[in-house]
């Protein structure tokens, strides 16, 4: 297990690191102050929803397949992302057009309820005392409520969202065989629209929808009443936003934003084993983006971020 973590470890710190890249067409000569500073409430904001959509392990504290039909697991969790959000409400947006608004950035937390789901399909090819090539289907729900975050009023058009995925085990947890799997999850966010609080600006973005698809490679041992897991993996984020609001005597924003973003993932879960349920909480780091703002910032909005988790597990 020792040896897992640390290959896991270590060839995450290999993966390469992707600037995000976002672009921002329409924006007018007379309001591109304030239709930049939007585009990065957009690029930022997408960035840490992202994060909190992929989370860390895509089956809460599972590094393992389930072993073939009829064998399932269920969990509820929340995933929480401490991030720092663009705030524009003491910026002067409607300057000069060769100036750049300077933005605070607030720390807030953001937390997303979700619900996971797996099923064993195939209970893979004996091999010794463990069994390799098992594969699970992956399912998930998050529950998106309307969010206010910093100077953000994030109204989605659904409540929920369904994710889907699959998982391979390279190695199935035997009493002396560690479990390790590779799984991909794709989760995506129900379009919102967003109001932008500004000093001298009304700000939105409309039919704004966030996409993730991420890989995890994660290894799991259960030591009598306990169980721990870690892993590893990527997030690609994609956004996508129509840009809008009227900034005084200066015009109107009309413009649209798309955004792809790669970023690092590593995670470690610890969970209490009570019969069939299983109490686990999970940590991690997300890092890696260059989000490539337009504006300067108080704070560094594209270091490396920190998440936590805490859910309860249901197998059979």
């Amino acid at each position: 297990m020792r040896r897992l973590v640390v290959a896991s470890f270590a060839l995450a710190a290999l993966t390469a690191p992707v600037a995000a890249q976002t672009t921002t067409t329409g924006c007018a000569t007379a309001t591109s102050v304030a239709c930049n500073s939007l585009s990065d409430v957009f690029s930022s904001l997408s960035s840490q929803l992202g994060g909190a959509i992929a989370g860390g392990s895509h089956t809460l504290g599972l590094g393992t397949t389930l072993g073939g039909f009829p064998h399932f697991a269920v969990a509820a969790r929340v995933n929480a992302v401490f991030s720092k959000l663009p705030d524009p409400r003491n910026a002067t947006v409607a300057g000069a057009t060769s100036t750049a608004a300077k933005l605070a950035a607030n720390g807030e937390l953001i937390a997303l309820p979700t619900l996971d789901a797996a099923v064993g399909v195939f209970e893979g090819i004996k091999l010794g005392v463990t069994k390799v090539g098992g594969v699970d289907v992956l399912a998930s729900a998050t529950y998106v409520p309307e969010l206010d975050i910093s100077s953000l009023r994030v109204s989605p058009s659904a409540q929920y969202q369904l994710g889907y995925g699959v998982r391979i085990g390279l190695l199935e947890q035997s009493l002396l065989v560690p479990g390790v799997a590779v799984s991909i999850l794709k989760r995506d966010l129900p379009s919102m629209d967003v109001a932008v609080k500004a000093k001298d600006a009304t700000l939105s973005l409309t039919n704004y929808k966030v996409g993730t698809t991420s890989w995890r490679v994660a290894a799991q041992k259960n030591l009598l009443m306990l169980q721990a897991a870690v892993g590893f993996g990527q997030d690609t984020y994609d956004a996508s936003a129509k840009l809008g609001g009227s900034v005084g005597t200066l015009g109107s924003i009309n413009a649209n934003s798309k955004m792809t973003e790669k970023q690092n993932t590593l995670y470690g879960s610890l969970g209490l084993n009570l019969l069939l349920v299983k109490v686990i909480a999970e940590v991690g780091q997300v890092s890696g983006g260059d989000l490539n703002l337009l504006n300067p910032f108080d704070s560094n909005l594209t270091k490396k971020r920190y998440f936590a988790t805490l859910g309860a597990r249901f197998s059979l």
